[in-house]
């Protein structure tokens, strides 16, 4: 094959995940299937386009800032889609979450040919990354600003390999926004740098995160949260310490205290098997080791389990440096086996076998289009089940602007994420929460939380009460509105 058909084979590669990983997760938006981060954060960026400021409603009680919990600036770039319209502004999160992704692996892919030689070694880098189920499971079910930080990994490490320096500082600055956190992955870099002997490149990129620090903790959230702990999840690391300075002085001074934290974790048979994925090759090489070390230090040192938690987008920024940091150890064996004819291509067979048992994971986890849990939850685009969905896109075309209104379409009851969309998860918060309409699927296979006869049941009980009635129902999707104050109640 030439090497034009080899670069369009990798791009089809590229183009095929990307346009997988958006298929799949505008179907779960409009299917009433995502999660509850992508609720709270998409609320917030449609109130934020609605002149408040990152104002999410999400929950039920009075509006709280989605900033007293995560600072994210990334989140302004959706914000004029917003302005257009929630599902405008709603699709272009999920797109551009898909098409970051996409691009981190394009961007893995450029490394791993250099690095490896040829563009076959170099698809298989990508393949490495996107067959990760922990990083498909991100780009596909839920949206998080993390899941955009490999992204700008791939991309630092990209320019340091082509000596951009100057734009290499300007990515290396726009990842530091993604979120508070991202500074501890967006450290690998120039602990990489540092491994090259690039002290200066190095040195600069740490004084950059050392000042974003800075701003966020010690000038953003004590704003923003007005006299309250200045991060809302400094709990999770609160045996270094009680403020963010004893947890830095802890995790440098104390690696005693750190080795048998990480050896106590309750989730280390899960540590093990995500770093199995890689076949531990990133801890061989001293480069590989620095890269992909501060990506995992905040789910090692947190005791919430993140690393290998149901929160994906925790592990999809150590994926992508794990991918890489296996990337550089094989660079090295390909180095030593330079003279050695037999085992030359010896680096790409373990690459291509790491490959082949992240694809047979992902398939045994559900990650993959052809595997069960897609094939039952997702793929099957039967008739009816689009009808269902249309009907419920137009009923809810009926609310008015500004109206409350809540949505209850499963077990957990996951809502829509647009404008004051609030979940249901029992009868008893019907009436305990201000709606003004609520959008309920009679027909769904799953009840709803403690209601073991059915949707159909619990619609009948919520009219029987008399505060409600029927807007309208199509394909199984009942609209009901609140009734004027005192309409139907017993005199």
């Amino acid at each position: 094959m030439s090497e034009t058909a080899q670069r369009r084979a990798a791009l089809a590669v590229a183009a095929s995940f990307t346009a997988w990983f958006s298929v799949f997760s505008l179907w779960r938006y409009f299917s009433f299937q995502l999660g509850g981060d992508w609720c709270m954060i998409a609320n917030s960026v449609a109130s934020t386009a609605r002149g408040e400021f990152f104002a999410s409603r999400v929950g039920g009680g009075p509006p709280f800032t989605f900033w007293s919990q995560h600072i994210s600036a990334l989140l302004f770039v959706f914000v004029p889609f917003y302005r257009v319209g929630p599902t405008v502004g709603s699709v272009a999160m999920l797109l551009g979450q898909a098409v970051a992704v996409g691009l981190a692996g394009w961007a893995i892919f450029l490394l791993a040919r250099k690095w490896l030689g040829g563009c076959g070694a170099g698809i298989l880098g990508m393949l490495l990354f996107f067959a990760n189920p922990r990083v498909q499971k991100a780009a596909m079910h839920d949206f998080h600003m993390l899941t955009f930080l490999p992204l700008f990994l791939s991309l630092a490490v990209l320019l340091a390999e082509r000596r951009r320096w100057k734009t290499l500082t300007a990515v290396f600055a726009a990842g530091l926004t993604v979120r508070e956190d991202a500074f501890l992955s967006m450290l690998g870099v120039p602990a990489y740098l540092a491994a090259r002997r690039r002290w200066k490149r190095a040195f600069t990129l740490v004084l950059l995160a050392g000042a974003a620090v800075y701003l966020l903790f010690f000038v953003g959230f004590p704003a923003v949260r007005q006299g309250k702990s200045a991060y809302a999840f400094l709990s999770h690391y609160a045996w270094m310490g009680d403020s963010i300075g004893e947890i830095a002085r802890t995790a440098l001074l104390r690696p005693d205290r750190v080795v048998r934290h990480i050896v106590s974790e309750r989730d280390n048979g899960q540590l093990l098997v995500f770093l199995a994925q890689f076949a531990f090759l990133p801890l061989v090489s001293l480069k590989g080791f620095l890269l992909s070390a501060p990506s995992m230090a905040e789910s090692l040192l947190s005791t919430s389990g993140k690393l290998t938690g149901y929160a994906y987008h925790y592990v999809a920024p150590p994926a992508a440096c794990l991918t890489m940091g296996a990337l550089l150890t094989l660079r090295g064996w390909r180095a030593g086996l330079r003279r050695k004819r037999r085992l030359r291509r010896l680096p790409v067979a373990v690459l291509a076998a790491m490959v082949a048992g992240n694809l047979a994971y992902s398939v045994s986890k559900g990650a993959l289009p052809f595997s069960d849990f897609a094939r039952r939850e997702t793929v099957r685009f039967d008739v009816k089940k689009l009808g269902r969905i249309k009907a419920a896109a137009a009923l809810r075309a009926e609310i008015p602007p500004g109206a409350k209104a809540g949505y209850a379409f499963n077990l957990y009851g996951r809502y829509h994420g647009d404008e004051q969309a609030w979940p249901i998860r029992s009868l008893s918060e019907i009436d305990s929460r201000p709606h003004d309409y609520l959008l309920l699927d009679a027909d769904w296979h799953r009840p709803l939380y403690k209601e073991p006869a059915g949707n159909a049941a619990a619609v009948e009980r919520v009219l029987s009460g008399g505060a409600w009635e029927k807007a309208d129902e199509r394909a199984g999707i009942v609209l009901l509105r609140r009734k004027p104050h005192g309409a139907g109640q017993a005199e």
